[in-house]
């Protein structure tokens, strides 16, 4: 009988209640599909798998006492985190305080903590989460906190474009003190949806949960990368929250379309259920979307980079620099390649110039680009303003993110006053000591699980034994991080997790027993 719940997955709830019905009194059939809403060949199947289990009287049947006691675990819920709901709000509001800033040019607009709690309790309600994976793509609110808190069973991974976020949550609660009760650490991963999703979460979860930027574009992206997340789509669902002006009900027509293009149906529909501080023109309301998939989507091209409502990838901004800049860009670098947009998803060939025009950046396509380019140089043409140039403080930490692989030189205000030129030049192997080198192998190969390319590297430089090197590289991992990051590609990981790990994987190296340094 699990085995054929386990076929419903998150949505086993009413199945379930048949059981339960089945186990508390004398039901026929018609009884049974009156009292759960459930199909009747789906109440057909459960009476039919419970068979000799069951005792009938006349039309009627339940389920025979000595047996209740072996299905009570499939229908009874599962205990939370033992806190109080008003404990529950209590922490959420404070964690909910602390998160960093909201971004306009992302389409930030925070959720109220009640609203987060609320959304929280209601999926606890509506889906059955005993132990299901749960993915929550892009979480300013913090909705997988509040999971966490209000169901320690469940495995939760948030992917957001964020690194601020994503920082945040790892540092929320560090390792090993998170509060009694509330369960494994949040797995965190980083990825523009644009350009895909990182493989470890591919057909990876039961139910996605998601806010994204109320544009038809970015509703339909978010949406297609939730269904590629899911491992069953027959059984998994997609929530999706959104809200639209009643004053404008064109643009709530063409989000529906985009939902139904994609092969989903709206299964359900909860309307003004969320509540935001902010968002005026909507009513600072959404309604919450159950979709469930029906069918393959579409095929489409490569996605659109102005998903946005505000800022650099708005629908209404240029996604490129002017021509005449691009043009300036190229003979300043010298360069007869044609130049490149954001692409960090796989790994570069070693090539003499590698060019970019990075001038729609939020702030996290330079670092991935550099970590996925192996060009002898690079040469990135930018916003004046860029984060990671706009002060000498952010131009020291993304050099010391990329220190052993590239020296960077950026040149502002160049080739105009609205604009930027970073050069990396890639530093010789001769220059680095071997802890360094062993940082440089990890670097080298973002693109390559964790778990393999850094033991690897310790057996290469340093002449370990790959057995000794990845227990090494476990050892050192449990101490500070999660096990699920050596799961994950490094250009993957949230960029204060890869700056943490740059001292993890050089001290590896210098305690390393190895034979020999190559």
């Amino acid at each position: 009988m699990a085995d054929y719940l386990a076929l419903f997955g998150v949505d086993s709830r009413k199945p379930r209640r048949v059981l339960e019905l089945l186990c508390s009194g004398w039901y026929s059939i018609d009884e049974l599909i009156a009292g759960t809403a459930v199909p009747h060949r789906t109440v057909r199947e459960i009476v039919e798998l419970l068979g000799e289990r069951l005792v009938w009287r006349a039309d009627r049947c339940q389920l025979a006492e000595r047996y209740r006691s072996d299905y009570l675990s499939l229908f009874e819920g599962r205990a939370g985190a033992g806190f109080e709901p008003a404990e529950l709000l209590a922490r959420l509001t404070e964690a909910i305080a602390n998160v960093p800033a909201a971004l306009a040019v992302l389409d930030h607009v925070p959720a109220t903590p009640e609203s987060v709690l609320r959304r929280a309790q209601w999926l606890d309600q509506r889906f059955d989460l005993s132990g299901a994976r749960i993915l929550c793509l892009g979480d300013h609110d913090l909705t997988s906190v509040a999971l966490r808190m209000l169901r320690p069973d469940v495995h939760l991974t948030v992917v957001d474009v964020d690194d601020r976020l994503l920082g945040y949550l790892e540092g929320i609660f560090p390792r090993g003190q998170w509060p009694v009760g509330t369960g494994e650490p949040i797995r965190t991963l980083h990825a523009d949806f644009r350009l895909g999703l990182p493989p470890s979460v591919l057909a990876d979860v039961d139910l996605v949960f998601t806010d994204p930027p109320y544009t038809p574009d970015g509703i339909e992206l978010f949406l297609r990368r939730g269904m590629e997340s899911l491992r069953d789509p027959h059984a998994g669902r997609v929530v999706l929250a959104y809200g639209y002006s009643a004053r404008t009900p064109t643009l709530g027509w063409q989000v529906q379309r985009a939902i139904v293009d994609l092969g989903l149906l709206i299964e359900e529909l909860v309307p003004d259920f969320d509540r935001y501080r902010g968002a005026p023109a909507i009513g600072s309301a959404s309604d919450l979307h159950v979709c469930r998939p029906a069918g393959k989507p579409a095929k489409r091209g490569r996605a659109k980079r102005a998903i946005y409502t505000h800022g650099a990838q708005s629908v209404e901004a240029a996604t490129e620099a002017p021509t005449e800049v691009r043009a300036r860009f190229r003979e300043l670098v010298d360069a007869a390649e044609q130049l490149r947009g954001p692409d960090w998803d796989r790994a570069r060939q070693a090539t003499p110039l590698a060019v970019y025009d990075l001038t729609a950046d939020p702030g996290a396509w330079l670092a991935r680009t550099l970590l996925a380019s192996n060009a002898e140089r690079v040469a990135v043409l930018l916003r004046n303003d860029h984060p990671d140039l706009a002060t000498g403080t952010a131009q020291r930490a993304i050099a010391e993110l990329l220190d052993g692989k590239y020296t960077l030189r950026p040149h502002r205000s160049t080739p105009d006053a609205r604009h930027a030129i970073l050069y990396a030049d890639r530093v010789a192997h001769t220059e680095l000591a071997p802890q360094e080198r062993v940082l440089r192998e990890v670097l080298d190969r973002a693109h390559g699980k964790l778990g393999n390319t850094w033991p690897e590297a310790l057996a290469t430089v340093c002449g370990q034994h790959r057995k000794t090197a990845r227990e090494a590289v476990q050892q050192a991992i449990a101490e500070r991080h999660p096990p699920a990051v050596l799961d994950a590609r490094l250009i993957d990981l949230s960029i204060p997790r890869i700056r943490q790990l740059r001292g993890i994987i050089a001290t590896t190296a210098s305690t390393a027993p190895g034979d020999r340094v190559l």
